[in-house]
């Protein structure tokens, strides 16, 4: 929290005074630990100041660590020209900067301030998620900063300070790494034209390989005017890095000379620092480049132990005395931490004890103990305990540790006191019957209470109270044993303090009041209810006069009434009222009474049982059923001119009841309907003359009723009904003209369908075309025809085609049928037209030498359908995809012979086909080095391979350097691959592998598609 804290108000001053954010040491790895960088640039090209500037908004660049090694800390620093984009993306997901660095810089003829900026995020659970892969860091727009504007106008590329990069700060370990400390610094400190940098808590125990990384912005390769880089005083140095220009676009970890106005550099500096060493100095200088310094980051060999401690405390109430509980660690440590290591302890600033260590404790290893102490009478109750490990009790320690400053535990704490609890009134209850009563003791749980913290629990007993056990669970219903009977409660407090106080719980005696709903009498449609009611007493003492009774609708109160004479013992008092139902309370619902009730839910009398007050009765208010108006009930005449039917009316007994219990009756007059009487019997066999009018009375269970009407009337029955149903459809591919056969019927007509009763032939609505019947067609009769017509070019594929038997293109008809609303058949068709192949893009794959390539083209078989139903195939030639012959099969790894190939596709609907081609093309690929050797003869990795090379680029120069840029091996096609022995300078015993280290390869293609040659490192180990 102390650095975080230190680096917010170096932000704020960078800010308002325009300084530089001085580097310091942000994080410490101990043990066995090593770092590495993985970062990139923004710029395009060197920021000359005379080009155009532009700038990317993503990059990326891969880690490769060796296996064993294991990710313990990621760092992500990004920066730029500017005041800072500062929510960017790691592989796609979203970083905030938890750390920000500004500074300010006035330079150049105009002595403009420019801004700069580097941001800070901890990303190590993505890294040790992802692992060794491409990391690319996007959504990094300082575009408006660097080419918002036109060149000559912008006060970044005017003068050649626009830049934006990013870098991962990688601290991995492995339990073959020696023992190291790690440390990284940073902050955003600026030359020219010189800076001096003291990079402290260091504890050089070793020398040997220990090395520095720099992680700077802005350096330019052209401008090196007085540039130096030094530590303690010494120049560094190395092949990619110049003692007069170490800022010049470099990268030693991938041996790039293209990371423009960056640097990540790591230089080996174990002849430069001394054992012992707790600082060292860095100084850089600059008469003419401007480069920021972000990141510092050292790896020395360390062996120290690390002392730190941690305490917890008991105590007894009302006791001075403390008893702390001491762990002694050496956790982050590379050394045991030896025995009689003096451990101090201060209380309120006071030394009061020292002490020593017993056992040599070792790596992440731990020693625990406790001490008695006392707070002296009349200090007050807060202290303050701190534990400092390391020291003699003069403030001094005898270990040399990794880190000094981690020694103390500071315990803050209070003595602990008993609370104070205040005396809780008696409480009363009614007699229950047996003499005692019912109390609710939860309100003294919270009341009785001094924080919210305290516990207060009750208990029958002293002794139990003061034990704290065998407490009363049911503190809102306690049935009393005796009458009085004493409570005794209990406050506890955090800490387990105590204070015991008592109450008494008194039984009286009460009366007890119940009601009844005896009868409920209403009216059809009314909200109006008369209620009779009794209430009782079954307590011990009289129930007085006026004693309330609220009477609610579900929760509406609907009015307050009340007893009217005192009420004695297993006496009654029984009573009618009369009540409206307001309206917006539904038909159904609870009718509820309840004695002692004022109307709030409170009552005036103390009673034996508070919760049998209540009765409910569910009431459904009486409204007349709705009868819905029956239809005319037709017939035929009996006999031909009699004008005489015979009705069949039954049916409306059953399908104009709303429920099951309602009544239908039948009436001759409205009278007969209104009054229930004189019903009619015969309503299946009812015989009459046209226009007579039946009555119909609709009775529910409750006698509530409705009435409608009803006609009798007699019908010609002798008429034909024509149907029609299409037979088959026939459609060729990308045509709109269908051949239609179709049948006629009169299957339930009585009378013959005439012939020329029309048919009309509808798509989606659309007229299309009108025929007709040929010949009369019988009863329990049909004709079969066919027809053709064209789909208008406005019809959809997908469509409905309609035949309508007795249509004459318009809706209506010339024939009156039996039935009007069976004259129509629609059946979905659907035109079939070729399917629409999308022309595949021609492929490249690598070449694998010698001309063969493999490819891949299975995902066409899903990327060119239409609809999953389609079907998609490949062939070697037009004439095979034409008439489905000889697929190919082998799609994932198809090889060519020739280059280029064409494949033929065809993509099938199951009707129709279409058919596309596309190419197969080999090419070169640039090769891919495997940058890790192991000569140990195991037929793994024991030369320096490069995949994609050989029998590929015939006309290949590879030349491999060591790291002071010796030339010690070439090769070329001829030859076999470098084994780590060097022919041409010598490295180490001649004819031997050479020593374990990086070197760096330039291999030249000479293709005039490569003209650029390949610059890389390779590292050699056993």
């Amino acid at each position: 929290m102390k650095r975080n804290l230190l680096t917010f108000f170096a932000f704020i001053v960078a800010i308002t005074t325009y300084s530089q954010v001085d580097v310091a040491l942000y994080q410490q790895f101990n043990g066995r630990y090593d770092f590495t960088f993985v970062g990139n640039t923004l710029n395009t090209t060197h920021n000359a100041g005379n080009t155009p500037c532009t700038i990317l908004t993503s990059s990326s660049q891969s880690l490769n660590l060796p296996s064993g090694n294991v990710i313990e800390k990621a760092y992500l620093y990004w920066a730029g020209s500017g005041t800072g984009d500062l929510n960017i993306k790691l592989n796609g997901q979203e970083i905030i900067s938890e750390r920000t660095f500004n500074v300010i810089f006035n330079s150049g003829n105009d002595n403009i301030p420019r801004p700069f900026f580097s941001a800070f995020a901890d990303v190590t659970s993505i890294v040790t998620t992802t692992g060794n892969a491409l990391y690319t860091v996007s959504d990094l727009d300082l575009t408006n900063v660097i080419n918002g504007d036109v060149p000559s106008q912008n006060i970044y590329c005017r003068n050649g300070t626009n830049f934006g990069g990013w870098v991962i700060v990688v601290v991995y370990k492995n339990e073959n790494i020696q023992l190291n400390q790690i440390n990284i610094y940073d902050g955003l400190q600026f030359v020219p034209d010189e800076v001096n940098i003291t990079l402290n808590n260091l504890n050089v125990l070793d020398s040997t390989g220990a090395k520095i990384g720099f992680v700077a912005w802005e350096g330019d390769v052209a401008l090196n005017s007085g540039e130096s880089l030094k530590v303690n005083n010494a120049v560094l140095s190395n092949a990619l890095n110049p003692s007069t220009n170490a800022f010049n676009s470099t990268n030693t970890v991938t041996g790039s000379t293209s990371l423009y106005n960056m640097d990540l550099d790591i230089y080996n500096i174990q002849d430069y620092i001394v054992v012992g060493d707790a600082t060292a100095e860095i100084k850089l200088t600059s008469a003419a480049d401007f480069v920021m310094i972000n990141t510092i980051v050292t790896r020395l060999n360390s062996i120290s132990p690390d002392a730190t401690v941690t305490v917890t405390t008991d105590q007894e109430c009302d006791s001075r005395t403390i008893v702390a509980n001491y762990t002694i660690h050496n956790n982050n440590s590379t050394d045991i931490l030896p025995a009689n290591t003096p451990v101090s302890v201060y209380l309120n600033g006071d030394l009061v004890q020292t002490f020593l260590t017993i056992t040599n404790i070792p790596i992440n290893g731990s020693e625990s103990g406790s001490i008695s102490i006392t707070v002296p009478n009349g200090a007050p109750l807060d202290y303050q305990l701190i534990f400092i490990a390391d020291d003699d009790g003069t403030g001094n320690g005898i270990v040399i540790e990794i880190s000094e400053i981690n020694n103390s535990f500071i315990v803050n704490g209070k003595l602990w006191v008993s609370p104070t609890l205040t005396s809780p009134a008696d409480l009363t209850a009614c007699n229950t019957g047996d003499g005692t009563g019912i109390f609710d003791l939860s309100g003294y749980e919270t009341s009785l209470k001094n924080v919210p913290s305290d516990t207060i629990t009750f208990y029958t007993s002293f002794a139990a109270a003061q034990a704290g056990t065998g407490n009363i669970t049911d503190t809102a219903a306690y049935n009393a044993t005796s009458n009085p009977q004493e409570i005794f409660v209990r406050l506890t407090d955090l800490h387990g303090c105590f204070a015991v106080s008592s109450f008494d719980l008194i039984t009286v005696l009460c009366a007890d009041a119940t009601v009844v709903v005896n009868s409920i009498l209403q009216n059809c449609d009314s909200r109006v209810l008369v209620v009779n009611y009794t209430v009782n007493n079954i307590g011990e003492i009289v129930l007085p006069a006026t004693t309330p009774v609220a009477i609610y609708a579900n929760n509406t109160l609907l009015t307050v009434t009340a007893t009217t004479a005192d009420i004695p013992v297993g006496g009654s008092e029984t009573a009618t009222i009369t009540i409206t139902i307001p309206a917006g309370i539904p038909l159904n619902f609870n009718l509820i009474f309840v004695v002692d009730d004022n109307g709030t839910g409170n009552g005036i009398v103390p009673e034996m049982i508070e919760t049998n007050n209540s009765f409910t009765v569910p009431v459904s208010l009486w409204v007349s059923p709705v009868l819905q108006q029956p239809e005319d009930v037709t017939a035929c005449e009996t006999f031909n001119g009699s004008g005489i039917g015979l009705f069949n009316f039954s049916g409306y007994l059953e399908s104009l009841k709303n429920s099951p219990t309602d009544i239908v009756t039948f009436h001759n007059s409205l009278e007969d309907a209104v009054s229930g009487d004189n019903d009619i019997t015969d309503s299946g066999t009812f015989t009459s003359a046209t226009g007579k009018e039946i009555f119909v009375r609709l009775e529910d269970k409750n006698g509530c009723f409705d009435t409608a009407s009803f006609k009798l009337v007699i019908i010609d029955c002798y008429f034909p009904d024509g149907t029609v149903v299409i037979d088959d459809v026939y459609k060729q591919c990308n045509s709109r003209i269908l051949h239609i056969h179709y049948t006629v019927s009169n299957f339930d007509g009585t009378d013959i369908l005439p012939a020329e009763t029309p048919v009309a032939i509808y798509a989606n609505g659309t007229l299309l075309d009108v025929t007709a019947t040929i010949n009369d067609i019988a009863i329990d009769g049909s004709e079969s025809g066919f027809i053709q017509v064209t789909i208008p070019i406005g019809i959809p594929l997908d469509f409905d085609l309609s035949f309508v038997v007795d249509d004459t293109g318009d809706g209506s008809g010339i024939v009156i049928e039996l039935d009007e609303t069976n004259n129509n058949f629609t059946k979905a068709e659907k035109l079939v037209l070729s399917p629409v192949l999308q022309q595949p893009a021609d492929i490249e794959s690598c070449d694998e030498g010698l001309g063969s390539s493999t490819f891949d083209f299975s995902h066409y078989a899903q990327e060119l359908k239409n609809y999953p139903d389609e079907v998609v195939t490949f062939y070697t030639s037009q004439q095979n995809a034409d008439q489905d012959l000889d697929r190919i099969y082998n799609t994932s790894q198809y090889r060519i012979d020739q280059n280029p190939t064409r494949i033929f596709v065809r993509l099938d609907n199951g009707t129709c086909h279409t058919t596309a081609s596309f190419l197969l093309r080999s090419k070169k690929c640039p090769p891919k080095p495997y940058n890790y050797v192991t000569p140990n003869s195991d037929g793994l990795n024991d030369g320096f391979y490069v995949d994609g090379l050989r029998n590929i680029f015939l006309n290949f120069k590879m030349s491999i350097y060591n790291r002071w840029g010796t030339l010690i091996w070439t090769g070329d096609h001829s030859k076999a691959d470098w084994n780590t022995i060097a022919d041409v300078s010598k490295v180490g015993t001649e004819g031997t592998i050479v020593p374990v280290g990086t070197y760096y390869f330039v291999l030249e293609l000479n293709d005039p598609d490569f003209p650029e040659p390949i610059v890389g490192w390779v590292y050699v180990t056993k």
